[in-house]
């Protein structure tokens, strides 16, 4: 009895009280049930076929939205840290996340062309690190996913990145940056 007591008392002090819970935040749950009242759905069957290493990541559920847990080193924009891009990029200021949650959706409404997109939350221990990282991430937006742009702005400790994986689709993806953005920064 001892036993167990010490460790509900080890797991309550020293547990995840100091890092992320490794899951979304409220506020990013929410906007995916946003975006879900106005025709866009949760799509993991797409994702995990696009981006392999997704199959691996652990997954949240949010009312009837999943979200991916992915692990920083296994990140496209960690991996890629080598390549070379326009700006030099400080990686170290983008490893120090906690936790990168992914939410990839559809169209749910569209039968010719299924238009679809991510977005991230990066979480950090503070709201320095997440300016740092905002400032990095800013240098290679353009490269997030080929011959696209992305929208990239920081709340609290948490980055959020919005990207696509077409062109065609940056105008909606810049109206759900500019509809989330209102709504966090009210």
């Amino acid at each position: 009895m001892k036993c167990l007591l010490l460790l509900l008392l080890t797991i309550t002090f020293f547990g995840c009280s100091n890092h992320p819970s490794h899951k979304p935040t409220k506020r990013f749950e929410e906007f995916a049930v946003h975006l879900d009242s106005a025709g866009y759905v949760s799509d993991t069957d797409r994702s995990e076929r696009l981006e392999p290493d997704l199959t691996t990541a652990a997954r949240y559920r949010y009312k009837e939205n999943v979200f991916f847990i992915i692990d920083p080193e296994d990140h496209t924009i960690l991996q890629n840290r080598q390549r070379d891009v326009s700006a030099p990029v400080d990686y170290a200021a983008l490893e120090q996340v906690q936790c990168i949650s992914a939410y990839y959706y559809y169209d749910k409404n569209e039968t010719i062309v299924r238009e679809d997109g991510v977005i991230e939350e990066w979480q950090f221990e503070t709201p320095a690190k997440a300016e740092k990282a905002l400032k990095e991430l800013d240098k290679i937006r353009e490269s997030v996913y080929f011959n696209t742009d992305s929208f990239a702005f920081q709340s609290d400790s948490c980055v959020y990145l919005f990207h696509t994986r077409a062109a065609a689709f940056d105008e909606t993806l810049e109206r759900f940056y500019t509809d989330f953005k209102s709504v966090i920064l009210l």
